[in-house]
């Protein structure tokens, strides 16, 4: 249902009664966390970037009712 280049894809679900299994795109390299603490003070240039990255995908996001309540690097 959800395409967009800022988020990662919905391959599969598999539920059972006791587990749910969500299989998601495979992304090579680490998180946003990682990423900040190996360059330490990023240009405020590449923050505008990431935010607008992030944005973009929130917004897309919210077009299908759809809400993230746990956003964190």
């Amino acid at each position: 249902m959800c395409q967009h280049q800022n988020i990662v894809k919905l391959i599969d679900v598999y539920e059972s009664p006791n587990e749910t299994n969500i299989v998601l795109e495979y992304i090579e390299g680490k998180d946003l966390y990682s990423y900040v603490q190996e360059r330490g003070t990023l240009p405020e240039s590449r923050v505008k970037e990431i935010i607008h990255q992030l944005l973009q995908g929130i917004k897309y996001l919210n077009q299908f009712g759809i809400m993230h309540r746990d956003l964190k690097l």
